[in-house]
């Protein structure tokens, strides 16, 4: 039992910490930031004693999980190498002599904090110091979970393989590791699929499809089945854990964006129209409203893209006239000779609009 008169207690800290994953996996990040730091000081107190404890490597890394969440690479990085110089303190059989073909202890809190190093370097488009740290990584979960081929450990660093080819462009191998982490992940919430770490491969698989699909065919023939199939299948199980997030709602309105501008099919843009009269209702932040502006362009740059296209090859005609009207006028203005008038009437039609008028000739006398 805790005391009052006690509030420096592990215990306080370790509920502080939940706390602060609560918030953390709500993206309320400063309320997460604060009760992490909370417990932080806590440990601090309490293990001052101990030079190492696991304590404070696990509150070290979900310090740096919320700086990677808010994007702070430099932050993030700094309490991921903290927690991983600990763990890898607590987890070593040896350390007075390391083996510097295998830096590294075989547990997986030293994987799993690898894999974030290596996180933090691919947001960063570092790479390949990325991949080195997950090659790492996924050699410690294969000699960990030998006799567990469908670990979940093993799902997330191949989505995380997945991501680092994605964002090289590799669509191909992006989608095989996708597609290895969902297939992981089907065994283990094998009785229920609403799950977010299923929504989450969902949504790269889609996006990962919609951006090969896109390169292997013409922008105008591809319908992306695939990439939407997946990406509202994403939507539907986000939306069970997050009603409230106008995150999702945004995503929504997106899908539904996706939907007009590759099918332009009546039902799905009234089912988009419904969408977007919704996020309106919720929607709080600028830059969100942003996305859904430039969206909405491109929407209507694609459904008039014949009259637009009409309008471009009609550009040349419309120079070479003004290139006449100019000479004309140059030669109005610069000349001082009298000038007979003669009223010439003209029809000028570019795309579907249709100019009527009339021009005055001047023949210099």
């Amino acid at each position: 039992m805790i005391k009052k008169n006690d509030p420096d207690h592990p215990d306080i800290a370790g509920i502080l910490k939940r706390i602060g994953d609560v918030y953390n996996n709500e993206f309320y990040y400063e309320k997460a930031l604060e009760n992490y730091k909370k417990s932080e000081k806590i440990y601090k107190k309490v293990y001052a004693d101990y030079h190492v404890h696991f304590k404070k490597a696990g509150i070290l890394k979900s310090i740096g999980d919320v700086y990677y969440n808010k994007s702070d690479s430099k932050k993030a990085l700094e309490n991921y190498e903290n927690s991983r110089d600990i763990y890898k303190i607590i987890h070593d059989d040896n350390p007075d002599h390391p083996n510097p073909d295998h830096p590294y202890p075989d547990h997986p809190n030293i994987a799993g904090i690898l894999k974030r190093i290596g996180d933090v370097y691919n947001n960063e488009f570092d790479y390949e110091k990325a991949l080195e740290y997950y090659k790492k990584s996924e050699k410690i979960y294969e000699k960990v979970y030998d006799h567990y081929p469908n670990h979940p450990d093993k799902a997330g660093i191949s989505k995380s393989f997945g991501d680092y080819y994605y964002n090289k462009s590799d669509s191909k191998k992006a989608l095989e590791n996708y597609e290895k982490s969902y297939k992981i992940y089907e065994i283990v919430y094998a009785d229920d699929l609403n799950q977010l770490d299923i929504a989450g491969i969902l949504e790269r698989i889609g996006k990962a499809s919609l951006y090969d699909e896109y390169h292997s065919q013409s922008i105008f023939n591809c319908r992306f089945d695939n990439g939407i199939k997946k990406l509202r299948e994403s939507y539907k199980i986000h939306n069970l854990f997050y009603t409230n997030d106008y995150y999702y709602k945004t995503c929504s309105c997106f899908f539904g964006c996706i939907d007009w501008f590759c099918f332009s099919e009546t039902q799905r843009c009234s089912e988009f129209l419904s969408l977007l009269s919704e996020l309106y209702f919720c929607i709080r932040c600028f830059p969100k409203l942003l996305i859904i502006i430039f969206v909405l362009i491109l929407c209507f740059l694609y459904y008039f893209r014949n009259e637009i296209l009409q309008i471009i090859n009609k550009i040349p005609q419309i120079i070479n006239d003004l290139d006449e009207i100019n000479n004309f006028l140059s030669c109005l203005i610069n000349s001082s000779q009298s000038f007979n008038i003669s009223n010439i009437s003209y029809n000028c039609t570019y795309s579907n609009i249709t100019f009527e008028g009339s021009r005055r000739a001047f023949k210099a006398s």
